[in-house]
């Protein structure tokens, strides 16, 4: 890890715990930094050490925050990761949901255990991102993709945030398919792709053999379907 070399470099021992003093005595802001971002990845992490990231600056303290809230499984942290407390938030959650999540269950039984879960977290059960999260892996673990299901769903904001991850799913099927070299280019997609007969996700294909699929690029560009509020990137 960087802070190891870090630390060796300034003849300091590597602390089995959090380096607070060591990272402290390295002075020069940057090093400091670069010694506390990496080792909350690199020591065993409670709650409690969350100080550690006091001593650092403005992004830095609040990506460290972030970091440690996502390591110790604690969404209480996420309140002190700044602009990224949200998708701190999120990140615990996504962590969480496979304990509970049975991918197997109908939609609308996932919609009615779902709220108490996300409001664990701190975030709110009308906020579409972690509806969105629950709906790619429940989506995704049941092919072919169908996004006939979302209209199961009683609730119109649930309907949307399933309609629009089904979308998204299927870019990233097609993109990881097209990395892997597979031929997307024209016919039909492989069986472990291909989704129940769905005009979106035929017009969806069709745009993207247009902009990629059939092309030699190094990589494709991103999706073009998100969920409404999507957040800043993750740090």
């Amino acid at each position: 890890m960087v802070w190891l070399f870090v630390l060796a470099c300034n003849g300091l021992q590597a602390p089995k715990q959090a380096p607070t003093q060591d990272c402290h005595s390295l002075g020069d802001y940057a090093l400091i930094s670069t010694c506390v971002l990496a080792a909350i990845e690199s020591t065993s992490l409670r709650e409690s050490d969350s100080y550690l990231c006091d001593i650092l600056k403005d992004s830095d303290r609040d990506e460290c925050h972030f970091r440690v809230a996502e390591r110790t499984d604690t969404p209480a942290l996420c309140a002190r990761a700044g602009e990224f407390e949200g998708n701190c938030r999120m990140h615990v959650f996504s962590q969480r949901f496979h304990k509970w999540l049975d991918t197997k269950l109908p939609l609308q039984e996932i919609a009615l255990q779902a709220p108490s879960f996300i409001s664990d977290v701190g975030l709110s059960p009308a906020d579409p991102r972690p509806w969105s999260a629950i709906w790619r892996s429940v989506l995704g673990a049941n092919p072919p993709l169908d996004r006939s299901r979302c209209k199961s769903l009683l609730n119109t904001m649930h309907q949307d945030a399933c309609a629009h991850t089904a979308i998204a799913l299927f870019q990233d099927q097609l993109t990881r398919a097209w990395t892997q070299g597979l031929d997307l280019c024209e016919g039909d997609l492989p069986p472990h792709i291909a989704p129940v007969p769905d005009p979106i996700l035929e017009e969806t294909l069709a745009l993207r053999r247009t902009q990629n699929l059939c092309t030699q690029s190094p990589l494709p560009p991103p999706p073009g379907s998100s969920l409404p509020g999507t957040p800043k990137e993750n740090p």
